[in-house]
């Protein structure tokens, strides 16, 4: 009898059916690894945002009544600042469920690379070249959120184990087993 692959190999146990894949998570783990990072810089920028935002507010109230009062932080630059914290963090939670293996966590990663490269691409377009090289970084964890490979490591980790010897069903009440070939 021919085979369609070749000769099986004699001495070697062939793959069963059920048994999970190894996969490598060499994308998954880089896609979190930059996310991690970027969700880090977001946390830090936010930070020195709101220490600013703060050092200002107190400056306006350093002047006495008759000097010439200092320009007050608008409130929207307190919710600019909440926007960017709720941003970053977005970023560290799908970082954290992709090495969780969710795929919720996979897809953060893709939501937020795609808007912040649509981001990128509008920066582009108003003239600013730097727009360009910020999207590169959201490109990198966008492809390798999205990629095969990373779904595989994914679903790698909640692949079922079917038992290691299936054996009939127990008798009943002492009775012989009534197999199908008898």
């Amino acid at each position: 009898m021919g085979y369609p692959y070749g000769q099986p190999g004699y001495g070697y146990p062939q793959p069963a059916y059920g048994y999970p894949q190894r996969a490598s998570g060499g994308t998954a783990i880089t896609a979190a690894v930059i996310a991690v990072i970027v969700g880090l810089l977001g946390l830090v920028g936010v930070v020195i945002g709101l220490f600013v935002a703060i050092e200002e507010s107190n400056k306006s109230h350093e002047y006495g009544s008759y000097a010439p009062a200092a320009p007050a932080v608008p409130g929207y630059i307190y919710g600019l600042i909440a926007l960017g914290g709720l941003i970053a963090v977005l970023w560290l939670l799908g970082a954290i469920l992709l090495f969780r293996r969710s795929t919720a966590g996979r897809v953060i990663l893709i939501i937020m690379s795609s808007l912040s490269l649509i981001g990128s691409a509008m920066s582009i377009a108003t003239g600013n070249p730097a727009g360009a090289v910020v999207g590169v970084i959201p490109l990198t964890i966008l492809i390798c959120a999205s990629v095969g490979s990373t779904g595989r490591w994914i679903a790698a980790a909640r692949a079922p184990y079917p038992p290691q010897y299936p054996y009939p069903p127990a008798p009943i009440y002492a009775q012989p087993p009534q197999y199908p070939h008898y």
